[in-house]
């Protein structure tokens, strides 16, 4: 497992405030992870958790198969489940620390390689204009705005929720 947690001491204990109350949402730009996996050999389980604290702390998984082609997996803040033995789900925006797993009890001499595990925004919009009389943009030019709006989602195909977009083209 990687332990992210602000102390390089004892592997063997997650300092569950160590990272000091990180933003992962980035002032809600972000709502989620991802995990780019390069290869797996067998199948294993990934485990991820989010501590605010000792005592609030979320928890997200997710099941694969051996991977021989690189597959990015998208872990949305919103399907964390509070912790078992947790008082309160993580605060995202407070979080003290950060555990990636990879469970493969199940079988023996798993090898998984792993490129990049960031958070990531699961909506993204991108607005263009084009002028429709050419060149530089002029009071009393005739424009056309564009937006375009992705939704990634993960293997799991979950739909990211409660979305909504609003432009002011002054």
């Amino acid at each position: 497992q990687a332990i992210w947690d602000g102390s390089g001491d004892d592997p063997s204990t997650i300092q569950a405030t160590g990272l000091g109350s990180v933003d992962l949402t980035e002032s809600g730009a972000q709502d989620a992870f991802e995990l780019a996996i390069v290869s797996a050999d067998l199948n294993a389980t990934i485990v991820i958790t989010v501590y605010t604290d000792l005592n609030n702390y979320s928890m997200a998984t997710h099941s694969f198969g051996a991977i021989f082609t690189p597959e990015d997996v998208m872990f949305p803040y919103a399907v964390f489940a509070q912790g078992a033995g947790a008082t309160g789900p993580a605060d995202f925006t407070d979080v003290g620390a950060i555990v990636l797993g990879i469970d493969g009890s199940a079988v023996m001499g798993l090898d998984v390689t792993i490129d990049t595990f960031e958070t990531t925004a699961m909506v993204t919009a991108e607005k263009t204009v084009t002028d429709l009389n050419g060149g530089v943009v002029m009071p009393g030019d005739v424009l056309i705005f564009t937006v375009e709006i992705e939704n990634f989602q993960d293997e799991a195909a979950l739909d990211a929720l409660g979305i909504g977009f609003s432009d002011d083209v002054g």
